[in-house]
Order: structure tokens, then C-alpha cells, then sequence
């Protein structure tokens, strides 16, 4: 069984299984219901439906309204009729906004095909089927909704809804009475309900001594769901539920191994997946036959992009893995080895002694000055009044040495030439694709072809930094999907910027390419680097499959709703957020995984197989403090910064997005303090206060290494009680236990408590550190 959440329902002797139909049995295009009602005002205004005069957003608004008021002046549950009877007769057509009402849920709505194939799988074993919903619709429409989206409504013995029998799940669940009384024969012990609201389908259906499955539909809990949730308007609405429905998919796989399907499912599927739609259809749209995907990625998006051509039927265009590297194609770029372009080379400061001579193809005879950058070199003396960086130009300009290089670059260029020419038909057009960033090299590709008579390729890529800029203006036909030309630039910027964990995770099992050579029958072909590490291999095979899983069930939703990509599409700076936020705002556990993967820098660096969050960097951060930690200069391209404050602070993350909140929200006041007491290096606190904002930090703080000990309160009732295994305690009683930090969890009062706490501690002569915001 693929889905976590019915491996449960393995173990149960199951005679009826209730199943609650939205957010369960189907999911929406939508991050809210509520928000199918501006879809609904947007079809109708198209249709001259809907009063022109009232806009998308304020139709939902009155739509919600209209609820709520029809079920305060009935008092009870309401029905589709009842609620729209509330709209005012000037807002349209209310008979012909309920049909557009249906139509548009419709669209919007899509088959949760797990729960859909457990429900076959459990008729067709015997056991009763009814599905149990609140809900306005009636039971008639919802059985024309669900045929819609492809669910098969005879395995079903009846649609309870609470518009019907008038009682629901949310109000103490009596809706369950409606099953019990139905079905009086059945034991309670064999009837499970599963549903997505945990009070409603869990804890309310519990209370009638029925068994109750909690499905994660969209709770979404210590997830990355959840972090990308404190940016609402950045979400996605037409991948979200998408994206949770392949989370869920782990459940073939161990605990250990899931997080990895689950990263590929939810986080790089929808990237890359949306990126190899955008290629294909490029490809449509240009009349290009032949897509060449860089390696080391090749192979795997060569598959990616076959599997969507069947699916889609289309035929006629060739896909083929293009082996190449910038390493591989960095000398033949080169138009001619002179003073010039050496020169140049040793101006690149960031770059290492050693990743000079790898990318010059010679033996590194400063090998003791490997790990020296060449910025570096200009301060380190070697001897004799002479600086490194002076004794590298000398011995890299000197006669001998150019020639020699000259025949290198030449030679390289020829057996470049040779294999694009005898593998690939450079003179039909051609596209590549790459997760990309700088374009380097496409645009080294470019610079050798220029001038040998063939076209020059389409090069699109996920991501094109502002580098692409002075290559495009060269003549580089490079095209980025989220970011292009340095458009949507500033997460590039950004410290945490990391796309090399992406190209870990996508990458085959094998060396970059570091040449070419003539085989016996003379055909060229690429030199993959040997003893490539396999430490991330299990890894990247689970990762794999989800975003193979995720392709499947983003094909299957293309074909029911062939809009839904251009949607998308629309919505790039949404797209970002699903990179950006993982980069800048991990959860703990993607610091620990992804920061655990092996990584090696050869070109740029000079540097052999290294981690993203190395463990002394973690005692750094600690040592220095977070802001010192971040705002210092990266020492190398591939440390994280992110996931190192991460790893050394857990749920830092999650703090720092709940802060960005409305600063009036408690939640968000309470982040800020948590996030205080994590700078000043905290490990015990008390909460002063066990009212809503004390609760708030409690739950804030809940899994970071600091130790919430007890609740302080003035209300004697409260005294001796828990709150979430946390005891409130008397202040007397509190400074009992030695603990000497006290946050201040309050809004008004917050300038009187302090005042208490400071002649408290005068008087007892403790040294009490008081924290507040």
C-alpha cells in the first residue's frame, strides 16, 4: 500500500467503512473551498451572470456571508437553495449562479485516486461503502460531482450528507448517529470512518464508538507544508493538493527512506515536472524534432521527457542525453590560448589553485597551494619577493607552456566536435535542457560551433541567472522557465541559495564528463570521471521515483484539465517559493538529509567530496550566534547556511517565517520572542503567563533545544494543572526548580509582570534573567 495514511486500516477487520468525500475522496484545484466561490464570480461576470458592479473577491465574500447567515436564521444545517437564498436579487441570477456553482466545483475538483482504489479494493472484498459528508450539496449532486471526476458510485451504498438529515460531523458529530441508525446490524467495532478534519472525522466520530482514520489531506504539521504555509499568497492553489496527495505516497517504504520519495514527490517533482512540460511544448510550439538533455541529469530527464511524449501521444521528436560538462567544455569555448584569455582566467579570485590546473587539463605543480584561491594568491608570498598568484602567471605565460597548452585546447576542440557531430544532427534544430543557472555550458557549446557552419541550438533551462544576460547579448539563445535573465534574480542572492543539492539528487550514478577520446573504431566518445562516490545513491533512487510518482499524477490531472499547466505557468514567482523556502527556510529535517549529502566542486573549486552542512560549522553558529553566523561571507559555494543554523537550532526555520507574520498576531509576537531566547543561547526556560500567548510560545518552542519547565500564572485554578505535559505553577513554586529564565508571554501586561519579577527577585536576591518583546 503506496498511501501512510491507510497503512492502519491494514491490521482492521473493517465490515462498513464511512469515508468523508471533500479533502479525502477528492481534492481541489484550490487552497480553500471558499476560494471556488471567485472562480464561480469570474465565470459569471464572463457570462453577464453577475451584476458587473460587484467584483470576484467581493462574491466570495457575500457567498460566505450567505452561509452564515442562512444557518443563523434557521438554525440548523442548510442546504445549496437555502444559502443562496440569502444573496440580495440584484447580485444575478441566483438559479443560473448555482448551476455555474456546480460547474465550476467541476473543474476544480479531482479523484483522489489512492482512497478512490481502496474503496474498490474493499467492495470488492465485501465490505459496505458510504460516504459521509457536511455539505450543502445533496446527496444527488454530489453523486454527479463524483461521477465527473471518474469515481465509480456503484461501489457505494449510500451518500449520507448533513444537508439532508440536518445534523453534522462538526457540531459533536451527530451526523454519525444518521450510519449508526442505518445500519443498527453491524458491530461498532467493525465500522471505520476515515476523513481529513481530525476534531470532525476523528475525535467527534470516536465519541460514538466508531473507529476513525485521521487523513492528512491538509493538516499539514511540522511539514514543509506547513512553512510554506505562513506564505499564503505565494502558494500554488492548482499544485497544492497535488503535491500533498504524492507526500502521502511514502507508504511503501520504510520510515528511514521516506522523507527522500517525499522530497521528490512534494518538493523537486512539481519543478521538475512543470519544467519538462514547459520543454515539450517549446519544442511543439518551435517545430523542433530533436530535445538533447545536459548530462549529468541526462538520462534521468531523457526519461522524464519520453514517459510525458507517450502519455501526451506525441511522436516524432527524438530525445537523446547530451554528455557534457563545463569542464569538458571549457577549453574548446576557448578561441585561442593567449595572454589574453590566461590572463583572464587568473582573475578569477574564488577560484583555487588547484581547479586552475583541472580546468587547463596540466599537471598542478603547486600542489601545496592546491586549496589557495587565486584571490588569495596575490597575498601569499612564495619566495624570493615573489607572490603565488606572480609565480602561476610566469609559469603559465611562459613559451613552452602556451604552446603546449594551444595543442591541448586544439585537440580538445577537435574531439569535442567529433562527438556532437557523430552522435547528434547539428544541422536540424535542436533544444537542451538543464536545470541550468549561468548557462555555461550552452554558451560554451555556442562558442565552439560558432563559425563551423551549424545552427545554434535553443538552450532552456529551469533557471538562468543574471550571468545568462551577457550571453544572450552574445548571440545564446538561453531561456530560463522561473528565473530568466536574471528575472526573479534575488534568489540568486541569497546566502542560501544551494541549487547543487538539486543537481545531487537528479543526477545518475555517474562521473562528470572530463573529455572525450577515439575509441578502436574511431568514434568519440565522452570520459566519465571514475570512483565516483555512492554515498547519495539510495537517496537519489528514492527521490527518483517520487518525481516519477508526481509526473504520473500531474499527467493524469493534464489530461482532465488540459488549463492547468498554463495555469501554472502564470503563477512562476509561486513556482520559486517551492525552492526558495526549502534553501531558505529548511525544516529540521531536510538540514539533517539534505545537508548530509556528498558533493564535490572540482571546477570552480578544486575541492573533493564535502557535505552542504559541515558539523563544525554547526559549533560555529552556536559559538558565534545565529546573526554573526549568517552575515559572514560564505567559505565556499556549497555551504549552506540554512540548513548549518538549522542543524544547530531546530525548527529555527519554522520561527523565523512565523515572526514575518502580522506583528499584531500572537503567534507572530511570540516567534519573535522565541527567536530572542534562541540568540541569547537559552536551554531552560518558565513561561510567564498560561493564557493563549503562553500557549503559543510553548508550541513554538516545542521540539527546539530549548525546554519549556513550567507555566507561571496568577490564577490559583490553574495551579498544579498541565497544559500540554507542561505543569502551571505558582510563582513561589516556580522559582522552586531553579530554573533563572523567565519569557514573558504577554501583550498588556507585559511592563507590569516585569516590574513584579524584578522586585521579586531583588527581594529573594536571585539572579533572574527576565526575556520579553
Amino acid at each position: 500500500m503506496r498511501d501512510k495514511n491507510l497503512l492502519q486500516l491494514k491490521e482492521k477487520n473493517i465490515k462498513l467503512l464511512s469515508c468523508d468525500i471533500f479533502d479525502t475522496l477528492m481534492l481541489r484545484t484550490t487552497i480553500h473551498p471558499e476560494d471556488v466561490f471567485f472562480h464561480v464570480a469570474e465565470e459569471a461576470l464572463r457570462r453577464k451572470v453577475l451584476n458587473p458592479a460587484v467584483s470576484a473577491e467581493e462574491f466570495k465574500l457575500i457567498r460566505m456571508a450567505a452561509d452564515r447567515e442562512a444557518r443563523r436564521v434557521l438554525q440548523t444545517e442548510v442546504n445549496f437553495i437555502e444559502i443562496y437564498n440569502q444573496i440580495p436579487e440584484h447580485y444575478g441570477d441566483k438559479a443560473r449562479l448555482m448551476e455555474i456553482e456546480l460547474e465550476v466545483e467541476k473543474k476544480c475538483l479531482f479523484l483522489n485516486p489512492s482512497v478512490a482504489s481502496f474503496l474498490q479494493y474493499c467492495h470488492s472484498n465485501g465490505i459496505s461503502i458510504i460516504l459521509l459528508s457536511d455539505m450543502y450539496y445533496s446527496a444527488a449532486q454530489l453523486e454527479e460531482l463524483l461521477k465527473h471526476v471518474g469515481f465509480n458510485c456503484e461501489i457505494v451504498k449510500e451518500i449520507i450528507v448533513s444537508s439532508e438529515h440536518r445534523l453534522t460531523k462538526w457540531n459533536q458529530g451527530m451526523l454519525f448517529t444518521v450510519l449508526l441508525k442505518k445500519y443498527p446490524y453491524i458491530d461498532k467495532k467493525a465500522i471505520v470512518h476515515i476523513g481529513d478534519n481530525y476534531k470532525t472525522d476523528v475525535l467527534n466520530c470516536k465519541k460514538f464508538g466508531i473507529d476513525a482514520i485521521h487523513y492528512y489531506g491538509k493538516e499539514d504539521r511540522n511539514s514543509s507544508f506547513e512553512l510554506e504555509r505562513q506564505r499564503l499568497n505565494e502558494l500554488i492553489p492548482e499544485l497544492f493538493s497535488l503535491r500533498k496527495l504524492a507526500w502521502n505516497m511514502s507508504g511503501a517504504f520504510s520510515k528511514e527512506e521516506r522523507f527522500w520519495f517525499e522530497f521528490g514527490a512534494a518538493i523537486l517533482g512539481p519543478i521538475e515536472i512543470v519544467s519538462i512540460e514547459w520543454v515539450i511544448d517549446s519544442a511543439l510550439k518551435e517545430r523542433i524534432r530533436n530535445i538533447y538533455p545536459l548530462m549529468r541529469g541526462g538520462e534521468f530527464h531523457t526519461n522524464l521527457i519520453n514517459r510525458s511524449l507517450e502519455h501526451r501521444g506525441i511522436k516524432g521528436i527524438k530525445v537523446k542525453p547530451l554528455y557534457v560538462s563545463r569542464r569538458s567544455t571549457f577549453l574548446p569555448s576557448i578561441k585561442e590560448i593567449n595572454k589574453d584569455t590566461l590572463q583572464s582566467l587568473l582573475n578569477v579570485s574564488w577560484m583555487t589553485v588547484e581547479a586552475l590546473f583541472r580546468r587547463l587539463k596540466i599537471s598542478n605543480i603547486f600542489e601545496d597551494y592546491s586549496d589557495v584561491t587565486l584571490g588569495q594568491s596575490e597575498k601569499t608570498n612564495f619566495g624570493n619577493g615573489k607572490t603565488l598568484k606572480q609565480v602561476i602567471t610566469n609559469y603559465l605565460l611562459s613559451p613552452d607552456l602556451m604552446e603546449r597548452l594551444k595543442r591541448i585546447q586544439e585537440s580538445e576542440s577537435d574531439l569535442l566536435l567529433k562527438y556532437l557531430i557523430g552522435n547528434f544532427d547539428l544541422n536540424e534544430p535542436y533544444i537542451t535542457y538543464d536545470i541550468g543557472h549561468a548557462g555555461t555550458i550552452q554558451f560554451s557549446l555556442d562558442q565552439h560551433l560558432r563559425g563551423k557552419g551549424y545552427p545554434k541550438g535553443i538552450h532552456l533551462m529551469t533557471m538562468a541567472n543574471e550571468m545568462t544576460l551577457d550571453r544572450i547579448l552574445k548571440g545564446s539563445q538561453l531561456r530560463g522557465l522561473l528565473c530568466n535573465a536574471g528575472i526573479n534574480g534575488k534568489i540568486y542572492r541569497s546566502k542560501n541559495w544551494m541549487p547543487g543539492i538539486i543537481d545531487e539528487l537528479i543526477t545518475e550514478n555517474v562521473g562528470s564528463t572530463i573529455g572525450y577520446k577515439k575509441e578502436h573504431s574511431s568514434k568519440v566518445v565522452p570520459i566519465l570521471e571514475q570512483n565516483v562516490h555512492t554515498n547519495n545513491q539510495k537517496a537519489k533512487e528514492l527521490c527518483q521515483q517520487g518525481i516519477v510518482f508526481f509526473q504520473s499524477l500531474f499527467l493524469n490531472l493534464q489530461k482532465e484539465k488540459p488549463w492547468i499547466l498554463e495555469r501554472i505557468l502564470n503563477q512562476k514567482e509561486k513556482l520559486i517559493w517551492i525552492l526558495s523556502r526549502f534553501m531558505e527556510y529548511p525544516t529540521y529535517q531536510e538540514a539533517v538529509e539534505l545537508g548530509n549529502l556528498e558533493h564535490e566542486n572540482l571546477f570552480d573549486e578544486g575541492h573533493s567530496y564535502g557535505i552542504f552542512c559541515p558539523s563544525h560549522l554547526e559549533n560555529q553558529v552556536r559559538t558565534e550566534g545565529i546573526t554573526s553566523f549568517v552575515q559572514k561571507r560564505r567559505t565556499s559555494l556549497l555551504v549552506w547556511p540554512a540548513g548549518v543554523v538549522e542543524r544547530a537550532f531546530p525548527h529555527y526555520s519554522k520561527i523565523s517565517l512565523f515572526k514575518q507574520g502580522d506583528a499584531k498576531n500572537s503567534r507572530a509576537f511570540m516567534a519573535n520572542l522565541a527567536l530572542k531566547l534562541l540568540e541569547d543561547g537559552e536551554c531552560e526556560i518558565m513561561i510567564y503567563g498560561a493564557g493563549q500567548m503562553g500557549d503559543e510560545l510553548a508550541d513554538i518552542l516545542n521540539g527546539t533545544i530549548i525546554k519549556v519547565k513550567c507555566f507561571i500564572d496568577k490564577n490559583e485554578s490553574l495551579w498544579g494543572s498541565n497544559k500540554n505535559g507542561i505543569p502551571v505553577l505558582s510563582l513561589d513554586d516556580a522559582l522552586k526548580l531553579k530554573v533563572r529564565t523567565v519569557a514573558v508571554a504577554s501583550f498588556a501586561y507585559t511592563s507590569e509582570i516585569i516590574r513584579d519579577l524584578k522586585n521579586l527577585s531583588q527581594k529573594m536576591k536571585l539572579d533572574l534573567k527576565i526575556v520579553a518583546v
